[in-house]
């Protein structure tokens, strides 16, 4: 290459090879941002659920409250299309069985209305099952203490009785009176105690069972559109 051809080549020929590759740059950039946004364009549809509220009112939202769902409910598209019908699961039930569901939802949603007046999240649930069953489980220690003490009690005055008749003296009045009050003391503190472990049984079945239920509240009211 001659010296004129050299500095002509880096004079005109280099920085058009340099433009060249600049736009070859862009085309592929360019490119790419439509392949990726192509599918995009052609991805399915966004669904919503509709439904009829617990007031008798058509709703429409991206999810449906799950007690709602055995209602019935229709699949549909952002325009209004619908895609499937999901009939109701109570449709074939005969008029005495919809009574009794009837019956069933009312006390059911007095019992929620009362849950929601009763605690507003699961920590107050918590923190009144914790404060209850503590109570209830000092009074049960408190009458097995008691119970140990009554034992002792008879079991002295029984050994006291059974020394005397061995020593073939006759046992005394006060003495088979004491052991006649404590082991009806012991019976009833048996009792008081068996009443007490039942309640408190019964009073942590209740607290768990409200907490499931508040949990269900919560994630519905959470999912509300």
């Amino acid at each position: 290459m001659t010296g004129c051809s050299h500095a002509c080549y880096h004079l005109f020929w280099a920085p058009m090879k340099q433009i060249f590759r600049r736009q070859m740059k862009k085309f592929l950039t360019i490119g790419t941002i439509l392949l990726l946004t192509v599918p995009s364009v052609f991805a399915a549809p966004k669904t919503y659920y509709r439904y009829v509220d617990n007031n008798g009112v058509k709703a429409i939202g991206s999810s449906i409250p799950p007690e709602l769902i055995d209602n019935g409910y229709e699949i549909v598209t952002v325009s209004g299309t619908v895609l499937k019908t999901v009939a109701p699961a109570n449709k074939n039930l005969t008029p005495e069985q919809r009574a009794a569901l009837a019956r069933d939802k009312r006390s059911q949603d007095k019992y929620d209305i009362e849950l929601r007046k009763t605690y507003t999240s699961l920590a107050d649930v918590d923190s009144a099952k914790k404060r209850i069953l503590t109570g209830l489980r000092n009074n049960i220690d408190i009458l097995n203490a008691n119970l140990v003490s009554v034992r002792k009690q008879l079991s002295d005055q029984e050994t006291l009785a059974a020394n005397t008749e061995r020593s073939g003296q006759k046992v005394k009045d006060d003495v088979l009176k004491n052991i006649q009050t404590l082991r009806a003391q012991e019976k009833e503190t048996l009792v008081q105690i068996s009443q007490r472990e039942t309640e408190f049984k019964r009073e942590s079945d209740k607290f768990d069972s409200d907490r499931e239920r508040m949990a269900f509240l919560l994630a519905a009211e959470a999912n509300k559109p």
